[in-house]
């Protein structure tokens, strides 16, 4: 019980931000002793700290706690289609350090040895005098957490592979590994746009379109991990298109990166070396060409979702990627989404962008560490490593 008050009182600070004991007692179902006793656990291993007491009319001044940032940190590897991400980040989820790699090799343990190497120089540059709470790996495929394989992976042509255990043979150190957009969705939580909400949907629009549901504070993961598949979701316009599954109609082959560009050249916006970047950067300047596309995009996309919507009645859709931070593209999906789904009224209060922009995947990685660190502070805490290249074996 001990523990688990301990996790209540780390919690609600980190949602609420610097709280004294007794607002904390007020937000939760905690006696004020209980409460004391909590924080001064927590604070016995710097995990919160007082800040400065608020000043005070009457009575005793207010000490706000807050969440140390000194000391930890967590490890990040977070695979893309084109090249892998390393990162450290501190409990409050800060980036202390962070680096980008190409791929070299086209099976994954090299590639995990390369992603152990460039964390130890990581580790050795930035992490002096932390501890390392874990590292985080995520990627976009279809990843089933229980056993820890990447299901499918089709961009490097990885297909049920015991990632995690590859990982773990070369970190020696806490591993967690799930897909990228649910690690995206913890993060929403606790640090970014969703933060303190506990019903929530996180889409994700990029290379893959896929999605992540937050029930109750709690990640839906389904058997096998298969929960938030959302890239072959049927389209209504644009239902000619081939996707890569084999089928056609599917929103991955309407809306995603690869599908954008495509299209993009088909209507002479792009020229043949231009990518997505170059779409949204003509966006942002206003083309009407460019812009018209990413608005049929991001309609495509909610028309799709709005089934989701209906049967999940989420508090707040979380969309992510490069699309979703130009101005047509958030417009455009509001609208549709509030004209399609019955159940989703008031679009511009329940639709956000995401916090992260281009950080998303390193955060999304180092917030499975930090989910588990929050729930159950004292367990993770007590296996942390001091963080030496001792820890990843080259």
């Amino acid at each position: 019980m001990a523990r688990a008050n301990a996790s209540t009182v780390l919690q609600t600070i980190l949602a609420g931000g610097p709280m004294s004991r007794a607002a904390i007692s007020n937000q939760v179902a905690l006696g004020r002793p209980t409460v004391t006793r909590a924080a001064a656990r927590l604070m016995e291993i710097d995990i919160i700290r007082e800040r400065s007491p608020l000043p005070a009319t009457t009575g005793r001044p207010e000490v706000p706690l807050e969440i140390c940032s000194a000391g930890r940190m967590v490890g990040t590897i977070a695979f893309g289609a084109s090249d892998f991400r390393l990162g450290l980040v501190d409990p409050r989820g800060s980036v202390l350090a962070e680096s980008r790699e190409s791929y070299r090799a086209s099976d994954v343990e090299s590639t995990v040895a390369r992603a152990a190497e460039g964390l130890a120089r990581l580790a050795e540059r930035a992490g002096s005098g932390r501890r390392m709470l874990g590292v985080g790996a995520t990627i976009g495929g279809w990843v089933d957490p229980s056993t820890g394989t990447l299901v499918r992976f089709a961009p490097r042509d990885w297909y049920d592979v015991k990632l995690a255990d590859i990982l773990r043979s070369r970190l020696d150190t806490a591993v967690m590994f799930d897909q990228s957009i649910r690690g995206l969705a913890l993060a929403e939580r606790m640090f970014g746009v969703a933060r303190g909400a506990d019903d929530f949907v996180e889409l994700w629009v990029g290379d893959v379109i896929g999605a992540a549901i937050v029930d109750r504070g709690v990640i839906r993961r389904g058997p096998r991990g298969g929960a938030g598949q959302a890239a072959h979701l049927p389209v209504r316009e644009g239902a000619h298109r081939m996707c890569v599954c084999g089928r056609r109609g599917c929103v991955q082959a309407s809306a995603s990166h690869d599908a954008l560009v495509a299209m993009g050249r088909e209507r002479n916006i792009l020229d043949q070396a231009a990518g997505i970047d170059t779409l949204v950067a003509l966006a942002h300047a206003g083309r009407p060409d460019a812009t018209r596309l990413i608005w049929e995009a991001a309609t495509q996309l909610a028309s799709s979702f709005a089934a989701t919507v209906d049967m999940l009645n989420p508090s707040m859709v979380v969309v992510g990627g490069l699309l979703t931070e130009t101005p047509q593209f958030l417009e455009a999906f509001r609208s549709a989404l509030i004209h399609e789904a019955d159940r989703f009224i008031d679009g511009r209060s329940c639709v956000a962008v995401s916090s992260f922009g281009d950080g998303g995947p390193t955060i999304a990685s180092a917030s499975l560490v930090l989910d588990a660190f929050y729930r159950d502070p004292f367990r993770i805490d007590a296996a942390a490593r001091p963080a030496t290249s001792a820890l990843f074996r080259r």
